[in-house]
Order: C-alpha cells, then sequence, then structure tokens
C-alpha cells in the first residue's frame, strides 16, 4: 500500500522574512569574532595571574 504525500510548493517553504544573500557578510561576522577571540586569548596570555591551564581551556572551549 503506497501513502500519498502532497507535494509542497516551492512558495510555501521559502522563509517570510526578506533575508536574501547574506552570505557574505555573515562569514564577515563570524571572521570579526574570531579576530576578537584570539585579540582577548593573546592579551589574557600576558598577565601574570593566568596559568597555562586557563589558557588552554580558553583556548579550547571558547
Amino acid at each position: 500500500m503506497k501513502i500519498a504525500i502532497p507535494a509542497i510548493p516551492q512558495s510555501a517553504i521559502r522563509s517570510l522574512l526578506p533575508i536574501g544573500n547574506h552570505g557574505g557578510l555573515i562569514t564577515v561576522g563570524y571572521v570579526v569574532l574570531a579576530l576578537i577571540a584570539i585579540a582577548a586569548i593573546y592579551l589574557a596570555a600576558g598577565q601574570p595571574s593566568v596559568t597555562q591551564a586557563e589558557l588552554a581551556i580558553a583556548t579550547a572551549l571558547p
């Protein structure tokens, strides 16, 4: 016995928000956040109260 599955029109799948093509902007945002994280780790590594274990944890678990 076959079960008939109605086809969903393509217009019903699309989002209602006008997102458009913003893949490049999203990628730039992730790169900026990564650079901020790298700078924070670099600055934290220079502090005398930061142990190597804390730096390793901050690097592995951003």
